[in-house]
């Protein structure tokens, strides 16, 4: 490009750039998790009974990619009598305690550090998704859904 009379030329610059296919996916996602027995009567937050049990996110879009994961449950139900249960699943990240229940909470976040990267995702015992069960709550077996949403977002 040329500015007439001005005699100003632009700079050609070429861009070279690799284009890489790739797949976002959760894997390994069990289909039941439970969590340690509970003592009804008190305010409590119990463990999960496998510490193995939340997904891996595989991501083959190369290195720089960015994800993040949420979480949100469905209220849990006594199968008896589908009562709900006077609690349910939190979040909980250091000292901060957040109810996922039917509010996604986004619980894992990366920037992919290789063009095929695998992540499992890990917590302490006392960390992650727990059960909150208040001291309200009846005696009985419970279920619930835990809904996971994998996100591709861009990179900060």
């Amino acid at each position: 490009m040329t500015n007439a009379g001005y005699n100003e030329k632009s700079a050609v610059v070429t861009v070279y750039f690799k284009l890489k296919g790739g797949t976002l996916l959760l894997d390994k996602v069990k289909n039941e998790i439970g969590f340690e027995p509970v003592t009804v009567g008190k305010n409590t937050i119990n463990k999960r009974d496998n510490i193995d049990w939340a997904p891996t996110v595989a991501d083959t879009r190369g290195t720089g990619s960015r994800w993040d994961l949420y979480a949100s449950s469905t209220g849990l139900t006594r199968t008896t009598d589908h009562k709900q249960l006077d609690g349910g699943l939190v979040y909980v990240d250091g000292q901060k305690l957040t109810d996922v229940t039917e509010i996604p909470q986004r619980i894992a976040s990366k920037t992919t550090t290789s063009d095929d990267d695998i992540t499992p995702i890990k917590w302490d015992d006392n960390q992650g998704i727990l059960l909150k069960v208040n001291a309200g709550a009846y005696a009985g077996d419970y279920t619930g859904t835990i809904d996971w949403t994998l996100g591709n977002t861009p990179a900060p």
